[in-house]
């Protein structure tokens, strides 16, 4: 039987600048920031949807959440908060 390998992986991000810096510092990968035609731009901008950062054969892809989806999500400090007030 053949392990599984992992080709790649889509994460839906609230902040797609931030997360792309992080993740290409803890990976020390290279970024490409892309807009929604595909083209690559050089900074994370209003225009940039998201990122792939390839990772030797595995490809991970941050995307943009859009504005009405990420302000209906909790922000990690609210949910830190609410676990601490239990």
């Amino acid at each position: 039987m053949t392990p599984a390998t992992l080709s790649g992986a889509v994460l839906y991000v609230k902040d797609l600048a931030g997360l792309t810096d992080f993740y290409a510092h803890v990976l020390g990968v290279p970024v490409a920031i892309r807009q929604a035609s595909h083209q690559v731009i050089h900074q994370a901008s209003q225009q940039a949807d998201h990122a792939v950062l390839q990772l030797g054969g595995t490809e991970f892809m941050l995307v943009q959440m859009p504005p009405h989806i990420a302000a209906a999500c909790p922000s990690s400090s609210r949910l830190k908060g609410e676990r601490t007030r239990r």
